[in-house]
């Protein structure tokens, strides 16, 4: 989910997402809210500037440092995805490194414009974005949460986005785990020179 706005459809679509993804009995999922979480737009430092992080940060850290894949669920604000999900993926660049990312669009265009900024923005920190998304376009005025009923072909195409997402994510988490070997190697490599300078006989 990654609205933050009052009022807000996220919650109805994105369950929706996941009573059809925990029919694939071949991976785990779960509901992320990231609004649920405290926005860090206006009491996160980045990163870069070697601040100590507030505790919220940390826990939205390891929240997405834990996933494999994600199908981001989203609405169109001014023709963009959420300020605060681009805030929050960038804020927590690394831990998004080598993973897999689809998406469901809704609204009266099917969120085509926000997906495509989203798309920008998870490419940016090295995510492996998967398409076509899933549109859901319905305009949102005459759209509520207890009216939501998706259409018959979406059901189909949300398990092809999924398996894609599955796979996408699986090997991926191979390709993590190779860096972070290749990483302690050339950690210990250089460990062991600077222990041989140091004790090296004159």
């Amino acid at each position: 989910m990654t609205g933050a706005r009052p009022g807000r459809l996220d919650e109805t679509v994105a369950r929706w997402v996941l009573g059809v993804a925990r029919r694939h009995c071949d991976a785990r999922f779960s509901l992320v809210d990231v609004g649920g979480h405290r926005s860090p737009l206006t009491t996160a430092a980045p990163p870069r500037l070697g601040r100590q992080r507030p505790e919220h940060l940390h826990a939205w850290s390891r929240t997405v440092a834990a996933l494999d894949g994600f199908v981001f669920v989203t609405a169109e604000y001014n023709e963009a995805s959420s300020a605060v999900l681009k805030d929050a993926i960038h804020l927590v660049a690394r831990d998004w490194h080598n993973k897999a990312a689809g998406f469901v669009g809704y609204g009266a265009r099917g969120a085509l414009r926000a997906v495509e900024d989203l798309r920008q923005s998870l490419d940016a920190v090295g995510v492996a974005t998967i398409g076509p998304q899933i549109s859901l376009t319905l305009a949102p005025s005459f759209w509520t949460a207890a009216s939501f009923v998706p259409a018959a072909r979406h059901a189909p195409d949300l398990h092809a986005l999924l398996d894609q997402v599955i796979t996408w994510a699986r090997a991926l988490r191979t390709v993590r785990i190779a860096v972070g070997q290749k990483r302690d190697t050339t950690a210990s490599l250089r460990g062991s020179r600077l222990e041989d300078m140091r004790f090296r006989p004159q």
